[in-house]
């Protein structure tokens, strides 16, 4: 039987039989993270993710062979990624990507397993991670993305709002102009969104403090609004329902019970 088409190959260095299925659902999704945040898509605009596919594991030592819906995207990113391991410059990497490698890493260590990060199915290794290999992480770092929470409280010497982002997890401190201050304030208890640079701390790697480029055009609505102004933008959707808002209760009912 010929072998299933991948892109590129992971060797882990332990047999299948070490290998609990937490540990590997783990270790896959470090690999989607780099695979998906090293290198941007073509649009960013489209936000597109790259579908990663586990298309075999070979046994002796598990060998997993990967299929990807982008390719060229993933072989890059893990180029990317293998030439910072490589050149010890992790703080290069988008916080997202370097997460991901830093869990391989913390991985190889507990297990005293070298990982190889493979190009493609002819090439060798483009990195190994070892346990005796010391990655050095920065404690901070800086980047571009987009934040949504709820605006807490706005004002201050130096202008800025606090922003919920989770629950149970202190508010992000987000600075801005004035204007754009002046503008969150009038959302105060609303979730917005908010592009820009933040400092993330690389041990628990949440947002330290956020510097503002600009609101998103983003609005929090209702989910019976919501699915209301969907079908409105599909009326054939809903051709066949005459109150809307009522059958959307009765789902969610139903999904409560």
């Amino acid at each position: 039987m010929a072998a299933p088409p991948y892109d590129f190959h992971i060797d882990l260095g332990v047999s299948p039989e070490q290998l609990s299925l937490p540990e590997l659902a783990d270790l896959l999704r470090a690999i989607d993270a780099i695979v998906n945040h090293t290198v941007t898509p073509s649009d960013p605009e489209r936000d597109e993710r790259v579908s990663c596919s586990l298309v075999r594991i070979n046994k002796h030592s598990t060998h997993l062979l990967l299929k990807t819906d982008q390719p060229d995207r993933a072989t890059k990113s893990m180029r990317v990624a293998s030439a910072a391991i490589n050149d010890n410059r992790l703080g290069e990497l988008p916080p997202a990507s370097r997460d991901g490698v830093a869990r391989l890493s913390s991985w190889s260590c507990r297990r005293g397993a070298s990982v190889k990060l493979f190009d493609d199915s002819k090439g060798g290794p483009l990195a190994v991670i070892t346990p005796q290999k010391t990655l050095d992480l920065p404690s901070r770092i800086v980047g571009i993305t987009s934040l949504y929470g709820q605006v807490f409280r706005a004002g201050g010497k130096r202008p800025n709002v606090k922003l919920l982002v989770r629950d149970g997890e202190p508010p992000v401190t987000c600075y801005g102009d004035v204007p754009v201050i002046q503008t969150l304030a009038a959302r105060l208890y609303q979730v917005v969104g908010l592009s820009g640079t933040a400092n993330w701390n690389t041990t628990t790697w949440k947002v330290e403090s956020f510097l503002i480029h600009r609101v998103l055009d983003y609005q929090q609505v209702p989910l019976v609004q919501a699915f209301s102004e969907l079908a409105q933008a599909a009326p054939t959707a809903w051709a066949g329902v005459e109150d809307v808002d009522a059958e959307i209760r009765k789902l969610r009912a139903e999904d409560d019970a």
